[in-house]
């Protein structure tokens, strides 16, 4: 059983609240008394989270080279069951708990686990990860492994003049308020949310399902294309019979409960 602590009661005004200081783990629950469901998140090192109510990203990209901000390599030195550590090959720049509460997915023999990451060594040829849970099973030398760091890491509003308005960026949270980089704070995830709608509502009959444009505003589900693929947003809560374009709209939340 991990434990890794999973519930915080938010106190009132503390969801608006930034810090430079880490006061949660990354990616721990968190929630208010009216049933909002937030994520601790971290802003990223570059860009902002200048756009509250429009939902913000995570700015992680994956590439085999191990170059980018994910591993996909394989365990150096067996590890026993009952152990909590593996020694990985990483030949990026990551540093020390760079990939703390993200995830290990690791394969031995045709059998598949994912491991919660507690802390990891600085790379070099190979880090050290620290896991939450013992290893379920003995894992051998040369075994697949693949590293991901936290979605809420690196967190930065979609909506950005630099570059950051791109589909395929996946949306994580919807900030309530402006974040400067390196900052702390918690993100919406789930429950009653304001966004900012991208298209005039109602826009036909019947239909209540949102979805998020690639700047972070939502918009009402649209026909897939070959060229256009939109993440879930959640569901509309009102039947909207006046025209509410430029104003916020209050929507239902589903990204993580």
């Amino acid at each position: 059983m991990s434990n890794f602590p999973f519930d915080v009661q938010i106190q009132d005004g503390e969801e608006y609240q930034t810090t430079t200081a880490k006061l949660h783990r990354i990616g721990q629950r968190g929630a208010t008394e009216d049933g909002r469901v937030f994520r601790y998140c971290r802003c990223d090192d570059t860009y902002e989270v200048d756009y509250p109510s429009w939902a913000a990203c995570c700015t992680y990209s994956y590439n085999t080279t191990d170059l980018e901000d994910c591993v996909e390599g394989s365990v150096v030195t067996a590890a026993v069951i009952g152990g909590y550590t593996l020694d990985t090959l990483d030949s990026g720049t990551h540093g020390a708990d760079f990939f703390a509460e993200g995830y290990a997915a690791l394969t031995v023999g045709s059998v598949f686990f994912l491991m919660r990451i507690k802390a990891n060594t600085a790379a070099g040829a190979s880090t050290t990860l620290t896991l939450y849970d013992p290893l379920p099973i003995d894992v051998a030398a040369a075994s697949q492994i693949q590293i991901f760091p936290s979605v809420y890491a690196s967190v930065a509003s979609a909506k950005n003049i630099q570059g950051l308005n791109d589909p395929v960026k996946p949306k994580v949270c919807v900030p309530l308020v402006a974040v400067a980089d390196e900052k702390y704070f918690w993100g919406q995830t789930w429950g009653p949310c304001y966004g900012v709608p991208s298209e005039t509502f109602p826009r036909g009959t019947n239909m209540h399902d949102l979805q998020f444009n690639s700047d972070g505003s939502v918009t009402l589900q649209k026909a897939r294309t070959t060229e256009s693929y939109y993440q879930r947003a959640g569901y509309r809560l009102f039947d909207y019979t006046a025209d509410p374009t430029g104003a916020l709209i209050l929507y239902q939340l589903e990204l993580a409960p």
